[in-house]
């Protein structure tokens, strides 16, 4: 399964970029008045379509290792703690988006963000999310040889394409952090209690 899911994900990665190299075989892919030709418009949703198929690929195989790490008792801390820090994560950028970027768009002429004040919300969205957690935490996700930085990185980037879909489809958006899953020990000890 794991060599037939890395041959696609080849495949996908060389489709995707055979259309990026389309202007060095000279394929017009914009008419005159700047509209898209339909080979413009093929190339086009053909990367949009790998991309999406490698997201999907990834988020199998991370809900994969996400089921492997919690039917290992020994690694049930490890899956708590990683859905931790992706929690922190949406929760930080939720809270960018309310309080920072509205503002930061109204304030500049054509409404986006200048690539400084994006490199400031980035930089911003890691010192908070890292002031959230724990160290124990941090210490076990590093331990286990996961990338602190990336996690936080992929959650936020994954919100905000979901926040973006979200908008662009008129859809009004409801943050919802969710709570992680407390640990079995925890269940156990908060029912023993309540007995």
């Amino acid at each position: 399964m794991k060599k037939i899911l890395a041959l696609i994900l080849a495949l996908l990665m060389v489709f995707a970029l055979c259309a990026c190299t389309a202007p060095a075989f000279e394929i017009q892919t914009q008419n005159p008045d700047g509209s898209l030709t339909l080979a413009g418009v093929v190339i086009e949703q053909t990367v949009n379509l790998a991309f999406k198929v490698i997201t999907s690929a990834v988020m199998i195989f991370a809900a994969w290792a996400l089921k492997k790490f919690g039917s290992n008792k020994n690694m049930q801390s490890i899956s708590i703690a990683t859905q931790l820090v992706c929690t922190m994560a949406i929760q930080t950028a939720g809270e960018l988006q309310q309080t920072i970027v509205a503002d930061l768009k109204a304030g500049n002429e054509d409404g986006k963000l200048t690539p400084e004040q994006i490199d400031d919300l980035a930089y911003r969205l890691f010192t908070m999310t890292k002031a959230k957690l724990s160290d124990a935490t941090k210490e076990l996700v590093i331990a286990s040889g996961a990338d602190l930085d990336a996690i936080i990185t992929g959650a936020c980037e994954d919100i905000l394409a979901h926040w973006k879909g979200a908008f662009l489809q008129g859809e009004t958006l409801e943050i919802n952090y969710g709570e992680p899953e407390p640990a079995p020990e925890a269940k156990a000890d908060a029912e023993g209690e309540a007995e």
